[in-house]
């Protein structure tokens, strides 16, 4: 269960990491939203979704709603398709840091 939340983490940041890179080449930045199907196909496993927040998940998606670096905002579809992840995740005030 351990490897589904590392590879959950992993495409997370590779999907951020490449997102910056396409901005930095004036590219299209869409590998958040082509990675949310993946996403939500490891998390909609109860064991690995109550996992992944323990291990601070949420840290780690936050990172999908960050500006890139040209200062443009993540897309309304990304917005919309993280916000429907979120409400299927049981999260509680266990899961969220006071930063």
């Amino acid at each position: 269960m351990e490897l589904a939340v590392e590879e959950t983490i992993n495409v997370i940041e590779e999907s951020v990491n490449k997102d910056i890179e396409s901005n930095l080449q004036k590219k299209a930045a869409i590998e958040r939203i082509k990675s949310m199907n993946r996403l939500e196909k490891l998390l909609v496993n109860k064991q690995i979704a109550s996992k992944f927040l323990q291990m601070n998940g949420l840290d780690h998606l936050e990172k999908y709603l960050y500006d890139l670096p040209d200062g443009s905002k993540p897309s309304s579809i990304l917005k919309t398709k993280l916000l429907t992840l979120l409400r299927s995740l049981k999260v509680d005030s266990t899961h969220i840091k006071n930063n």
